[in-house]
């Protein structure tokens, strides 16, 4: 575990955006990997488990990338304070609750509430995010059907008559994915990189079957423009 001190740190308002940069990347799939829909085809020509897709291209959405990134955080950093942990009384958070309005619009700290980088970056039930993640699309990209057998349990074997299949990205798409930071201080942006460093290893992956080798990824033209 990495060390995070929990810092008081300043409340700034949300209408007053002092610095914002923009982090872009392609995140090149080594192995294949899928983002599932919830959706079922009434087209029996279509797999049984789809991938997720917009206007007929497989999407990464923003939601998923920003889950990846606040797990592997939440599994580097030792960083956090009352609002991600339950170790404040409930009756300190409503008094933090119903003080919150003003203390945004006044740009002041309330004495004796810690703010981690966690919630700063990811948010919370009282605070805003200061990372806004964009729908990722690929330039280029191959769907395959991979298949699949449901286990019985009970007599650990296959279970008869559940095979099914199920669609995937094959490896080389590419993914154009962007980032926008409001307010992060050079620090918060290092740990973004390191984030960014184990998906180019392996450690953290994207999308679902990640322990069936699905789901390995490259970070490859990173680039970063300060606004």
């Amino acid at each position: 575990m990495i060390g995070g001190e929990i810092m008081n740190v300043e409340l700034i308002p949300l209408d007053k955006i002092r610095k914002k940069c923009v982090i872009e990347f392609d995140l090149v799939n080594k192995t294949a990997f899928r983002i599932g829909t919830s959706i079922e085809s009434i087209d029996p020509q279509e797999p049984d488990n789809a991938v997720l897709k917009s206007d007929g291209k497989p999407i990464i959405p923003g939601s998923s990338l920003k889950g990846v990134f606040r797990a592997a955080y939440e599994s580097l950093f030792d960083d956090n304070c009352v609002w991600c942990e339950e170790i404040a009384s409930k009756d300190k958070k409503k008094e933090f609750n119903a003080n919150l309005e003003s203390i945004v619009k006044q740009g002041k700290p309330l004495d004796g509430f810690h703010i981690c980088d966690k919630c700063l970056l990811f948010g919370n039930n009282f605070i805003r995010g200061r990372l806004y993640f964009t729908d990722s699309y690929p330039e280029n990209f191959k769907l395959a059907l991979r298949d699949g057998v449901m286990i019985d349990r009970d007599f650990e074997c296959a279970a008869e008559e559940r095979k099914y299949d199920f669609e995937v990205v094959e490896p080389g798409a590419v993914f154009k994915v962007k980032i926008v930071a409001v307010n992060i201080d050079e620090e918060q942006l290092k740990k973004l990189e390191q984030i960014m460093k184990l998906i180019e290893l392996g450690v953290v992956r994207i999308g679902g079957g990640k322990s069936r080798g699905l789901g390995v990824c490259g970070v490859k033209n990173y680039q970063i423009r300060w606004l």
